[in-house]
């Protein structure tokens, strides 16, 4: 399974090593070696706006099957018009990363 995340970025750092944890590997859309080579002033004003935006700049994979949420347990994602399922361990570890970072990790969806 292979699945798209925004807004995985960690302080500072738009480009990250992939890591893993718990069977699930997160890597970062693009390389370093895309970056521009100019000098970039970063300003808070513009961290806010960045915090506001969702950046598809990631993404995960995970063999096998997922576990069952720990945080969310007994929580379903779905409306009585979709079908819904159990939420997973992939969301607890976006809620914590979001919490790590201030930055607010989430699925990939083309309904933003």
């Amino acid at each position: 399974m292979k699945r798209k995340l925004v807004n995985l970025t960690f302080v500072g750092d738009k480009y990250f090593n992939p890591f893993e944890v718990s069977g699930y590997t997160f890597y970062s859309q693009n390389s370093q070696h895309q970056q521009d080579s100019g000098i970039i002033i970063y300003t808070s004003t513009q961290a806010l706006k960045d915090n506001r935006r969702h950046k598809q700049n990631a993404y995960v994979e995970h063999v096998g099957e997922q576990e069952k949420s720990i945080l969310f347990r007994g929580g379903r994602v779905g409306t009585a018009y979709h079908s819904s399922r159990e939420k997973k361990f992939l969301e607890d570890l976006l809620v914590l990363g979001s919490v790590l970072t201030a930055q607010n990790w989430q699925l990939f969806s083309a309904c933003f």
